[in-house]
Formats: C-alpha cells, sequence, structure tokens
C-alpha cells in the first residue's frame, strides 16, 4: 500500500504533462511490457511506471472533464443574476464583520449557507445542474434546516483562481467542491419550501439536529468566556470559525496548530474510551471491532469533516474492521490505504498543506521514530517495575516522537506559511497532557449529558479549568521572544531535499559507519546554509520590487530594497479581514521577516483596514500618517482614525507624520514625499493623500493613493516637471479629467490599478490609459514590477502576463 500510495503521488504530479488519454496508453503499453520481462526487477520496474500512468490517468479524469449538468460549465468570470433552486446542506450561519476594523464596518452581519444547485435560471431559461454553492443573504434568515428546498435570486459569482503569493493554487475541480458564491440582497430574495427535499437529504437534517444537541452542550460547557468556547469546538467538534482567528493564529505562530485540528490523537482517544467500556463489559475481540466501527461511524457523522478527521477516521475504521475479522493490521499500510483513498476521490488535495502536513508526520512517527527513539535512548523496555519507570520510558518515547513531527513538518510549514516555530517540540510536550484531558473531559460530557445530565454538569468545572491552562500556556508562549520566527519560504525543491533529508536521518541508526553519519551530518548543513542564503542580498537581484497585492476594492502595494521592505497602504473595503486572509499571507509568501515602515496614504478605511494584523504578524519600525489623518483623529475620539492609533499605542508601535519634502532611503533606493504640505486642508480626505516618488537606478516611480481632482492640481502646479516610469492610478483607477491630466503629464510607462471586479466592469479610465501596460488586480491578480540594477523593467503577474491596457 506504501508503495501504491508512493505511485499515486508521482502520478498526480505529472498528471498535467501529458492529455489523460496519453496516460492511459502508456498505463496500458507498460501492462504489456511486463509479459516481456522474465526477471522480478524489470517486471516490477514494468508495473510500478504502470501505476503511475493510471494515477495520472485517474487524476486527469477526476479534475480535468466537467459533465455536461456540472454547475462549473454554466460560470465564467462574469457575475451573473440569477436564480436558483436547490436543497440547503447546512445550518446557516450568521457572520458578523471581521477583522480588527470590524466596529467600522457598517454593513452589518450576513447569513451564509451551502447549497447543492438543482437548478439554475438565467434570462429566461431554465437548466438542470448539480453542484455546490455559498449562499450569502444580506442580514438574518429565516429559520432554515439541512434539506429543505431553497429558491434564491441574486447575483452568482465564480471563485476566482488565487490571487496572491500565500494562497493555495488549488481551484474547486470537483463536483462536490463548491464552485462560486450567490450574493442574495436581502431575505425577500429567498423562499424557503417547507419539508425536506427527498430521501437523501434527511440524513442532513439528521445530522444538524445532533450537531445542535452536541454544541449546545459544548457552549455550555464552555461558559461565557469566548476564546474558551473557540478552542473547545475546534478540539471537539472540528469547527474552525471566522469569531476564532485570533485562537487559531496564536496557536499556528506558536506552532501548536495541529492541537486544533482533529486527527488520529483525537480518534484515538475515542476508540480507548469505547474499548474501555467493551472490556468493561467482557466483550471480546469482535465486539470491541464492532464497537470501535459505530463509535469512528458515529464520531465522523458529527464533526466537520476535514481531511485530517477523514484520515483519522479510515485509520481507525481499518484498525476495528481489523479486530472484528480477527486480524491484524500493519499501521504503515492502513495509513497507506487511508491516502490512496483520499486521492482517489480528491487528487487536488495532495498539493494542500493539510494532506501534506497529515500524512508525512504519521509516515514519519510510524517508519522514523523507532530508529530515533532507540538511537537516543537506547531499545524500548518491557520489565518495567513501578510507575516511575514506566513514566520515564513513556516521556522517552513522547520526546521521540515529538522530535520526528517537528523535524519532519517544519520544512513543509516553512514552504506554505513562511513560519519557523522552534519551541514546538517541548510546547507540544507541555500541552499534550492538557489536550488529552480536555479530549477526555468533553466527550465524556457529551455522552453523559443525555443520560446522567447531573453527572456531566460535574464535569464542566473542571473542563474549563483545564481549557483556560491551556488558553494560558498559549498565551504565555506566544509573547515568549522566538517562540514565532518569520522565514522566507523555501522553493520546492529545497523543501522536497529537506523531506528526503530527513528520511535518511531518522532511518540512520547508530550502528551505522561513521562514514554515513558524516554524510548525513555535512548534507543537512548544506541544506541549512543553502537556505541561508535566500535572504542574503546579491548584485543580480533587484535594485526595487514592487508588489501591488490583490485586495479588491482597497490598496496594498509592498516595496523591496535588498532586505528592507515598506507597506504602502494595508486595507480593503469589500474584504474587512484582508490582512489575516490577504494582505499578511501573501507578504510571509513573499518573504518578509520585518517592515521598515508601513505609510497609510490617507484617512480612507480601505487604505488602513489591515495596519493591525500586519503589525501583529511582524516586527514594524514605524506607521507612517499624513497630517490629515491625525486631525481626524483629534477630530473624532471614537472614529476609526482614533482608534488605530490607540491600538498602535498599545502594542508600543511608533508612529510618525510626514509631510512634503521629507525622504527616507529603502536600500538602495530614494523615498521623496510630494504631497501634502504640512499646512494643507483640502475639503475631501482624497486630495490631501500622500504621493511619493521613488527614484532607483535611474527609474522614476509614482504612488498616488487616493488622490483627486484639487490635489493632482495643487501637485503638478507645485511640481511642473514631474515624471515617471510606473505610476498608481489614483483612487483605484477613477477617471476625470484631473486623473487624465496627471497620465499625460507625468507619461508614464506602466500603469498600477488596485480594484475591484465592479469598477474594472465599467472601465472607464480604458480610453485615458490606452498604449501603455495596465496591471489590474481585479484582472491580473497580484502584479509585481522589478527594476535592476541597469534600469531595466520588468513586470508578471500572478494569474499570467499583463494583458494590454
Amino acid at each position: 500500500m506504501t508503495t501504491l500510495l508512493a505511485c499515486g503521488v508521482c502520478g498526480i504530479v505529472g498528471a498535467d504533462a501529458l492529455p489523460g488519454t496519453a496516460w492511459m496508453v502508456t498505463a496500458t503499453f507498460l501492462v504489456l511490457v511486463t509479459t516481456a520481462f522474465r526477471g522480478r526487477r524489470g517486471r516490477r520496474l514494468a508495473l510500478v511506471g504502470a501505476t503511475i500512468a493510471l494515477a495520472a490517468t485517474v487524476a486527469n479524469v477526476r479534475t480535468g472533464r466537467t459533465p455536461r449538468d456540472d454547475l462549473r460549465a454554466f460560470l465564467d468570470d462574469a457575475s451573473q443574476l440569477v436564480t436558483v433552486e436547490g436543497a440547503a446542506f447546512e445550518t446557516p450561519t450568521l457572520r458578523a464583520a471581521a477583522g480588527s476594523m470590524r466596529q467600522f464596518d457598517h454593513r452589518g452581519p450576513a447569513t451564509v449557507f451551502p447549497l447543492a444547485v438543482e437548478a439554475l435560471r438565467a434570462e429566461a431559461t431554465t437548466v438542470r445542474v448539480r453542484g455546490v454553492i455559498w449562499v450569502r443573504v444580506g442580514g438574518v434568515m429565516p429559520p432554515l434546516r439541512p434539506g429543505q428546498l431553497v429558491t434564491a435570486t441574486g447575483t452568482l459569482r465564480a471563485f476566482p483562481p488565487p490571487p496572491n503569493p500565500g494562497w493555495p493554487r488549488v481551484r474547486p475541480r470537483l463536483r462536490h467542491d463548491a464552485a462560486a458564491t450567490l450574493f442574495v440582497a436581502d431575505r425577500d430574495q429567498l423562499a424557503i419550501t417547507p419539508g425536506v427535499a427527498d430521501r437523501a437529504h434527511r440524513w442532513r437534517r439528521v445530522r444538524a439536529a445532533l450537531r445542535a444537541r452536541v454544541a449546545a452542550v459544548v457552549t455550555r460547557s464552555a461558559g461565557p468566556r469566548p476564546p474558551r468556547a473557540h478552542l473547545l469546538e475546534a478540539l471537539l467538534l472540528g469547527r474552525r470559525t471566522r469569531d476564532a482567528a485570533a485562537t487559531d493564529d496564536r496557536f499556528r505562530r506558536i506552532g501548536l496548530a495541529h492541537l486544533l485540528a482533529i486527527s488520529g490523537m483525537h480518534l484515538g482517544i475515542v476508540v480507548a474510551m469505547v474499548l474501555g467500556l467493551s472490556r468493561l463489559a467482557g466483550g471480546g475481540p469482535r465486539l470491541e471491532g464492532l464497537v470501535i466501527l459505530l463509535a469512528v461511524g458515529g464520531y465522523l457523522f458529527l464533526v466537520e469533516t476535514r481531511l485530517p478527521v477523514v484520515r483519522a477516521g479510515v485509520m481507525a475504521a481499518c484498525f476495528g474492521l481489523g479486530r472484528l475479522l480477527g486480524r491484524r493490521g500493519r499501521l504503515d499500510g492502513i495509513v497507506a490505504f487511508g491516502g490512496v483513498a483520499l486521492l482517489a476521490a480528491r487528487p487536488d488535495d495532495l498539493f494542500r498543506a493539510g494532506f501534506q502536513l497529515s500524512f508525512a508526520v504519521v509516515f514519519g512517527l510510524v517508519y522514523l521514530t523507532p530508529t530515533v527513539r532507540r538511537r537516543w535512548f537506547g531499545p524500548p523496555r518491557r520489565d518495567l517495575a513501578g510507575p516511575v519507570a514506566m513514566l520515564r520510558e513513556r516521556s522517552r518515547d513522547a520526546i521521540a516522537a515529538a522530535v520526528v513531527a517537528w523535524v519532519v513538518a517544519t520544512p513543509i510549514i516553512m514552504y506554505h506559511f513562511g513560519i519557523l516555530s522552534p519551541l514546538t517540540v517541548p510546547l507540544s510536550l507541555i500541552a499534550l497532557p492538557f489536550v488529552t484531558a480536555v479530549l477526555g473531559l468533553g466527550y465524556a460530557a457529551m455522552l453523559l449529558d443525555p443520560l446522567l445530565p447531573s453527572v456531566a454538569a460535574t464535569l464542566e468545572p473542571v473542563l474549563r479549568g483545564v481549557t483556560d491552562m491551556l488558553l494560558t500556556i498559549a498565551q504565555i508562549a506566544d509573547a515568549t521572544p522566538g517562540a514565532s520566527v518569520n522565514v522566507i519560504p523555501p522553493p520546492a525543491v529545497w523543501t522536497i531535499g529537506m523531506g528526503v533529508w530527513t528520511w535518511v536521518w531518522g532511518r540512520t541508526p547508530n550502528a551505522s559507519s561513521r562514514r554515513r553519519r558524516r554524510v548525513v551530518t555535512v548534507t543537512g548543513a548544506m541544506l541549512v546554509a543553502g537556505y541561508a542564503t535566500v535572504g542574503v542580498p546579491h548584485p543580480w537581484r533587484p535594485a526595487l520590487r514592487l508588489d501591488m497585492l490583490a485586495v479588491s476594492d482597497g490598496s496594498s502595494i509592498l516595496l523591496g530594497c535588498g532586505r528592507e521592505r515598506l507597506l504602502f497602504d494595508a486595507g480593503s473595503m469589500s474584504h474587512p479581514d484582508a490582512g489575516r486572509t490577504r494582505i499578511v499571507p501573501a507578504l510571509r509568501r513573499l518573504g518578509v521577516r520585518r517592515l521598515n515602515a508601513i505609510a497609510v496614504s490617507h484617512p480612507d478605511l480601505d487604505h488602513y483596514s489591515a495596519v493591525l494584523e500586519v503589525v501583529d504578524a511582524f516586527p514594524v519600525d514605524a506607521v507612517l500618517l499624513t497630517p490629515a489623518f491625525r486631525r481626524h483623529a483629534r477630530r473624532d475620539t471614537s472614529g476609526p482614525e482614533a482608534f488605530l492609533l490607540a491600538a498602535l499605542r498599545r502594542r508600543g508601535c511608533p508612529t510618525e507624520t510626514i509631510v512634503a519634502g521629507d525622504a527616507r532611503r529603502l536600500g538602495g533606493a530614494t523615498l521623496r514625499w510630494r504631497h501634502p504640505d504640512r499646512d494643507d486642508v483640502f475639503d475631501a480626505d482624497n486630495d490631501g493623500s500622500m504621493v511619493v516618488d521613488i527614484d532607483v537606478a535611474g527609474r522614476r516611480v509614482l504612488l498616488t493613493g487616493d488622490l483627486d481632482r484639487d490635489g493632482i492640481a495643487t501637485l503638478l502646479s507645485r511640481h511642473p516637471f514631474l515624471r515617471a516610469d510606473v505610476v498608481e492610478l489614483p483612487h483605484h483607477g477613477s477617471a476625470g479629467p484631473a486623473v487624465t491630466r496627471l497620465i499625460e503629464h507625468v507619461d508614464p510607462r506602466y500603469l498600477l490599478q488596485s480594484t475591484g471586479p465592479r469598477r474594472l466592469r465599467k472601465d472607464a479610465i480604458a480610453d485615458a490609459v490606452a498604449g501603455r501596460t495596465r496591471l489590474v488586480t481585479a484582472r491580473d491578480g497580484a502584479s509585481t514590477v522589478i527594476i535592476d540594477s541597469r534600469g531595466r523593467i520588468r513586470v508578471r503577474t500572478h494569474l499570467g502576463r499583463p494583458r494590454g491596457p
């Protein structure tokens, strides 16, 4: 099974190299070739090649073919006004505003739920389709239970490809993946049919009712403290909500995110509990296997079905089935079988961090931990006399397992998230007993609540206390210097090489030759040294790199010169949580470890709503503000500007007021502020926006923020000879005579436009920018401008080449 899984991985990786038909022909040819070999080695090699080709064929079929009735066949890049009919998948969830500035988001809450679409009507034409979408309804909607028929009218928008670095390059290509979002203005555009759609959807109603009952127990056990409730929901139910983002981020930073993802440890405790009850009742192995299968099935029926849960469920089910049939299976074979089953159903999961971490760590524990344990502590002892000796042996096992898990997972985490957590091993050893206690107490309370509610109630205070201890450990660790280090994400080749080295290191016993151990050590040192040179500036590296991130209706531009970084604006109006979901992951993927400054162009929320998330994620030397920003904060002490300044003071992040005439060095580039003057007062905030002139390698870059009519006139009157090669279009590309005049006056070759799809659909500025290369985030995703030391300019976009004006 392990060999089959390895062949499947190779086939999925190479699936895009050839069409599915070519892979099928290759597999058939290699199967025929096996008959021509007389030796075992030749037959095995041909059979391995055939298996790889067959896996590539399956991956192409699963992800490349779109059936005629699939919803994805009716989607395109443009939004569509449609009416859909289908059955609700889950109970709707009310989502409040998110982000550090959420109290200033006045759009109100929205209700979301997944819908299994059965029919779609657009332009008086109705078609029968199959697929899954998310429905977002403005405000609070009427009660809806899973399985009920829903008819909704709204704007259907397909999920775009990942617009920024740091997003997984996996698109919804399978039918059971949600493919689009339907935006419904209000509840009047939604009709709910009483009753259940059909028998196939009845199980969803039963599942929702059981989940609600269990969630009520967890909520009551958690008490009034939100972080405690978030942690218990994640540990016991696998539920990760947007409200729990702060808890998730904290555990991720200190390297304990695996504790919040239901996995083999969580399910192992459930299996141990039912095994203990079965043995107390005097059941034999077959009864134990049956009880395990029922417990695993019920557990998977209740919790959120995420990848680690499914993988652990497959393993536990195989173990229970073996007990039921009176057979024993190898753990590595059971794990490999789970991997093969999951990849056969969802080949794209191979490229997700969750799949890689889940199976890499488990295989590391299975294959590497015994060798590392014997190398450090000798072989396990069977003749344990007393609890002290038993505790010592179990501690040695735990240390070896924790170190192996950390070594295996660290390169993958660095590659996907740009985070290094040096304290993961000791923190895991400290937190593990508390997590075990939370799981045991929580699951016991769930089981006892319908039978003995008074007994379940006595467990709740203990459960709260243990959960608070775990939260305190995470809080102290997060505040400890060095617990989390932002690193430059390594290349995929280095990550794979580190994985191979970890395998060789873990499988090298003490009895091996000194030469082999020396080669392993030297190779590991070379890999570490090779990664260390990634962040070292070299002469051939660009003099300036500008990355305009895709934040929809907002702005965020990263400037990089050598090791120095400055972020010009950080906010979004359409995505209040853009800091956590878009900007911070992109900055990590781009190798940011520290920011020399964040410049806020002017006091509009879509330009600074994510500043606090960035400050929390990276060390920031200073936040640069205009005089108008401080005037707004003094005038309205309860407004967003005053809130931001107070929050920055609490975090110890200094702020500076910057005006026209100021200058700063950023590596080899000189940044000069051209606008506004200290005494400038405009009727509109946009006219007082920062304008930064960047001089590097004989080229000029002009960043304008939301500069508008009066501000543009003032700028051009004060700087009549202003020229630039690259210009940020003012106010996200808004058209007007003043903007046209600015473009003609400055005469840039490249234009940057950070905007959402709504303004791009109108594209009123298209005529004014004709003949110039325009990079638009709503069309091209994140865009990059590179100026080398000779002044040559290159541009590229995250979604491909720029497509003209």
